[in-house]
């Protein structure tokens, strides 16, 4: 396996003798980059390198690993809402990258999507929230200077942008069926092509 990180590795390795792994300490402090006001995520924090740990698992099939490795990042749960800090959002949106450029295209780390279905059975690495969702995307464009951060973290990693989106859509044909987050006036405002009324200012957390 000389292409992965020979830390992270070592962690397969002690789970494999031990049925259980230890991360190592977190070396330097996360940092604000000014060019994009995103965080620059330490990948050796203790949520990150747990995230490492289960994309390795999932990518050599260690059920078990990643399984571990999920239980782990859920002892560490952050409570997302749409209506956070600039500096809030500009963290969470590089957790994501990372989550993305480390894990396979039908890891349960990414946003359910059509080849990832939401996972039912616990752990959850991330519990995504489809009112949030479209609430927290919708004010960040609305906002002049997180929109320059989501449009650089969407032209960096063009997949997250293509699952969140899906999500989302998804998310409203599901609504829209179920008629639970329209009602008849809603529908008729849609299909006139109106905008519609802010529905998404509360409702349960993003979980990760």
């Amino acid at each position: 396996m000389p292409e992965n990180d020979p830390v992270v590795t070592a962690s397969l390795v002690q789970f494999l003798y031990y049925g259980d792994y230890t991360g190592p300490l977190p070396v330097t402090p996360e940092v604000t980059n000014p060019q994009n006001g995103m965080i620059k995520q330490n990948i050796y924090g203790p949520k990150l390198y747990n995230a490492r740990v289960l994309a390795l698992g999932e990518k050599y099939r260690y059920e078990g690993l990643y399984q571990k490795a999920a239980a782990k990042m859920c002892t560490t749960r952050h409570y997302f809402y749409s209506g956070s800090t600039m500096e809030v959002n500009g963290s969470f949106l590089q957790y994501l990258i990372h989550i993305y450029e480390m894990s396979g295209p039908t890891s349960m780390l990414r946003i359910p999507g059509a080849n990832r279905p939401q996972i039912n059975t616990p752990p959850k690495p991330i519990k995504w929230n489809f009112p949030q969702a479209v609430s927290w995307v919708g004010k960040m464009h609305n906002d002049v200077e997180q929109r320059k951060v989501l449009e650089y973290v969407f032209r960096r990693c063009p997949e997250l942008a293509e699952d969140l989106f899906c999500f989302i859509g998804k998310g409203y044909v599901d609504s829209l069926n179920a008629n639970d987050l329209f009602n008849v006036t809603s529908k008729s405002r849609l299909a006139k092509g109106r905008p519609l009324p802010n529905l998404y200012v509360k409702g349960s957390p993003i979980i990760y």
